[in-house]
């Protein structure tokens, strides 16, 4: 079997499994949610907003109440110390989660098809964030990656992914055949991401690029970008992350600390 044959083959099965995925999910027992969460939800679909799967929400407030769980377990001992009080991070943590249930909230209330109208104006935002984090943000221990905005803190990276990921859906809907056959079209969404992991070297955030890439790469390919181009994208990418890496001793040190912790048990491993 030829290797496009055999990227062909691991798309539609891509494709496959996740239809099977939501299928199983959406075949779960679920207990019943809330009245108030079934009026929300009829409300949604009322005024043409995305229709969601309650599995889906049901395994979310999991992740929440887990995530809730870990903080306190790992905090309780600093807060108590440094604060005097052992549920001042367990606190601040269900307060994050408050608003970021209210932000979910609004964000289901929008139809998909706005994202996708105004996924260009997104980017921009995104990038202005980014380069304001740069010029007012807070530093710590190096890194400028927060926006202060009272008392909250706002790591810019985060909502400037999310509109990334944004435009780069929206163009690939719109620009299918110019990426599976023009080289332009497949080139064009690798420099916003040129650009945008440029700024966020700027702080330093190396985590959020490679993840950022990771994702543009799965995206290009469910969009039937060619073989050789992914080879080409990959090769490139790992020896650019790979130098960044190098490069960088605290960097390395995490890398070596990986393969090896027990060359630092106390430190870095």
């Amino acid at each position: 079997m030829s290797l496009e044959k055999t990227m062909t083959l691991a798309r539609t099965v891509s494709l496959e499994t996740t239809q099977v995925i939501s299928k199983t999910l959406s075949q779960v027992p679920v207990p019943p949610l809330p009245e108030w969460i079934n009026r929300f939800m009829a409300g949604s679909n009322q005024y043409g907003a995305n229709a969601f799967d309650r599995s889906f929400i049901v395994l979310g407030l999991t992740m929440y109440m887990v995530g809730l769980v870990m903080v306190a377990s790992s905090s309780i001992p600093v807060a108590e110390r440094i604060f005097n009080n052992p549920f001042h991070f367990v606190i601040r943590h269900g307060i994050y989660i408050g608003l970021s249930l209210a932000v979910a909230g609004v964000a289901l209330q929008i139809p998909m098809s706005w994202w996708h109208k105004n996924s260009s104006y997104l980017l921009g935002f995104a990038i202005v964030l980014l380069v304001t984090v740069l010029l007012i943000g807070r530093s710590v221990n190096g890194s400028t990656r927060w926006i202060v905005l009272g008392p909250i803190t706002v790591q810019a990276a985060e909502p400037a992914k999310l509109f990334f990921f944004c435009y780069l859906s929206a163009y690939l809907v719109r620009r299918r055949e110019q990426v599976m056959e023009n080289l332009k079209g497949f080139i064009k969404p690798l420099i916003v991401f040129g650009v945008m992991a440029a700024l966020l070297l700027l702080q330093p955030d190396l985590g959020t690029v490679i993840v950022m890439f990771v994702t543009t790469f799965g995206l290009l390919f469910l969009a039937g970008a060619k073989l050789w181009q992914f080879i080409a994208m990959a090769l490139v990418g790992a020896t650019s992350l790979g130098m960044l890496a190098y490069f960088e001793p605290y960097r390395w040190r995490r890398v070596t600390s990986f393969l090896d912790p027990w060359q630092d048990p106390f430190g870095s491993g």
